[in-house]
């Protein structure tokens, strides 16, 4: 404790690899701006307060089970929460206050290996444009969750989500690219504009498809059935246009159909 009020103008403070337990006297120090707590035995945010210069925080390896008490910290800009030393089926939690105090200013998170399931509290962070929650819990049918809750971080461009059950979802990577426009890398892999232009130009023929369907398919399953005729057939088959049929039978599932097939006498 004496060191550290011998440190008021420090900029840096390394504390890393000790057994603290709690943070004193940390308030004195006006011009701190990085500081390394890893791997000690810290249970909270605490004793934080007053820290206005603090850019970049260090707790990882600690015993932090709430990110709480950092409002004060009105210039973070890192916050590094990774591995803390929880119980067993004791998940990280995200303090909404806190995070909406962050959401200026916070521009990487990283808290991997904590056990989280739900990040939709991270949805207030939107100036992150780097987030790793890689080794938690997302769970695989979590696609929708987890889009919903990136889809407010428009400035995102890393996102490292590796080693989460969601990363064997369907269409996972499609969704992702698809709902951050801002994204430049995932799980280590580059996004390319290509990629990007691809799955675009694939969403947006199956919304003309899902379009052609709601406007022709339920006449002609109608006509299709015992009631309807073949010449009535025929005419609301020559009523689609053609760039439209092939969309339609793709649709349905259905083969092409000539639209002079009923006319064909049986033979």
């Amino acid at each position: 404790d004496s060191c550290i009020k011998n440190c008021c103008q420090a900029r840096v403070i390394y504390l890393y690899d000790n057994l603290l337990v709690q943070l004193d006297n940390l308030k004195s120090c006006h011009s701190l701006t990085h500081l390394y707590l890893q791997n000690n035995n810290l249970t909270q945010l605490s004793g934080l307060e007053g820290l206005s210069t603090l850019r970049k925080l260090y707790v990882d390896g600690n015993m932090i089970a709430r990110v709480d008490g950092l409002q004060d910290l009105q210039q973070l800009q890192e916050l590094h929460i990774s591995e803390q030393r929880l119980p067993e089926g004791v998940a990280l939690e995200f303090g909404a206050e806190c995070l909406q105090a962050l959401s200026r200013t916070l521009v990487s998170l990283s808290a991997a290996k904590n056990g989280i399931a739900d990040i939709a509290p991270l949805a207030a962070l939107t100036s992150l444009r780097q987030l790793n929650l890689s080794s938690n819990r997302l769970p695989l049918d979590g696609l929708e969750h987890l889009r919903l809750a990136i889809a407010p971080l428009e400035k995102l461009t890393c996102l490292d989500l590796r080693d989460n059950l969601i990363c064997k979802a369907k269409k996972y990577r499609d969704s992702i690219v698809l709902t951050c426009a801002s994204l430049t890398e995932l799980d280590s892999k580059n996004v390319g504009q290509s990629e990007r232009l691809f799955l675009h130009e694939m969403l947006a023929r199956k919304l003309k498809r899902e379009q052609i369907h709601d406007k022709h398919c339920q006449p002609v399953r109608e006509l299709q059935g015992e009631h309807g005729t073949r010449e009535n057939f025929q005419k609301t088959l020559a009523d689609i246009p053609v760039h439209e049929e092939s969309l339609l039978s793709e649709a349905m599932n259905l083969p092409h159909v000539e639209q002079n097939a009923f006319t064909k006498s049986p033979s």
